[in-house]
């Protein structure tokens, strides 16, 4: 016979297996007790806060099934713009929408022995920040921008990268793309159809000296009876540049003389991107390499830069334009013989389709108080 206490704990025992029952349970255990739940969520409580970039989360608890409902936080667009002076010492910290324009502030007062060269974007792997450039001036992420100052009495050397003889180890100029393979002048794009697309190949170029002008003009054809010339490695306006270096192992080897060792020389690389791959959560297209990814050295030692994002790549088939990057402040050059290198060094890929990636690049920038020369420089050596 059952006592009156062992009745009220079986009543208890099936009001909470109905309980159960309502939140979807059953004797075969076939339902699924979430969707049938009546559910009774709390608050919401913040698992990730969104930033500018990514969204953030938020989640709340059923109290019948114990169910978790997890929702996202829409990303906020806006994003931190810090302005430091020549001590490192914060001028302003704002925020700002995505894509706006950075206004350009007032060139700093030089430290003796210095000038001012530019302002460098400590988020981003030492990029000189353009604000003439629509495309270059927005602000796709954190900004924070510090002035760079580099040794007075200097000039810019340049390194037209189109123009190394050696882009492979092997001395070569082979790549792998996604449309099979390159090899010479497709390793070698135009700025006259730079928007054209990665599959578009040039023809041979030259230059020589108008006979009427005396300037030095690059062209597809030189006219009858001119002296063809080597190309300038120190001109600015060469016109080309190098992609299609994806092929694991591709190494920029720039071979330079200098008349005197000299410390404390400033290198910089002219970066773009051809397309990028899609991030998730912003649909902004980036091309990020590293120190680790793509090895830059001077005779030997590799240069810690760190890491580069290129923001802002267009459609596939597009470039960002160039701009400069501070690969080192303090290189050490030997008197005689120099040899810098780039070299691929990952197997990522971009948009799953090329077997490795790295930045098109159009020089190099050397500012040094010696004086670089590049005999290895030559037309011959890169086209025909």
């Amino acid at each position: 016979m059952k006592t009156r206490k062992s009745k009220v704990a079986f009543l208890a025992m099936a009001i909470s297996a109905l309980s159960l029952v309502a939140c979807g349970e059953s004797d075969t255990g076939k339902e699924d007790p979430v969707k049938k739940c009546n559910h009774e969520y709390g608050e919401f409580t913040v698992t990730a806060e969104p930033t500018g970039a990514r969204p953030g989360s938020k989640s709340r608890t059923c109290s019948l099934c114990n169910n978790v409902d997890v929702q996202e936080i829409a990303r906020t667009g806006k994003y931190t713009v810090t302005i430091k002076d020549a001590t490192g010492a914060t001028v302003s910290s704002n925020e700002a929408d995505e894509k706006s324009a950075i206004t350009k502030p007032a060139n700093p007062t030089a430290p003796a022995g210095k000038v001012f060269y530019g302002w460098k974007n400590n988020k981003n792997g030492g990029q000189i920040w353009n604000f003439e450039n629509e495309t270059l001036n927005q602000v796709m992420d954190d900004v924070e921008l510090e002035p760079l100052f580099i040794p007075e009495g200097v000039n810019p050397q340049y390194l037209e990268a189109e123009l190394v003889p050696a882009i492979t180890a092997g001395g070569g100029m082979n790549g792998a793309t996604y449309s099979g393979g390159a090899k010479g002048k497709q390793f070698i794009r135009s700025d006259d159809n730079y928007e054209l697309g990665s599959t578009c190949e040039i023809d041979p170029f030259h230059y020589y000296e108008d006979e009427e002008t005396f300037d030095f003009v690059v062209a597809d054809e030189a006219p009858a009876g001119v002296d063809l010339q080597d190309m300038d490695p120190k001109s600015t306006s060469t016109g080309y540049f190098v992609h299609f270096n994806y092929e694991n192992g591709n190494t920029f080897t720039w071979n330079i003389t200098s008349s005197a060792a000299v410390d404390n020389v400033v290198i910089f690389a002219a970066f773009s991107g051809e397309y990028g791959v899609i991030d998730d959560y912003t649909f902004d297209r980036y091309s990020r390499f590293s120190s680790t990814s793509f090895p830059i050295s001077v005779n030997g030692v590799d240069l810690d830069y760190g890491t580069v994002t290129l923001h802002n790549t267009p459609e596939i088939g597009g470039f960002i334009p160039f701009q400069d990057y501070l690969i080192s402040a303090n290189v050490s050059l030997r008197e005689g013989a120099n040899v810098i290198t780039m070299k691929v060094n990952n197997t990522d890929t971009l948009n799953g389709t090329i077997a490795s990636t790295s930045p098109c690049v159009d020089n190099l920038k050397i500012y040094t108080t010696a004086t670089i020369t590049w005999s290895e420089a030559k037309l011959t050596n890169i086209i025909k």
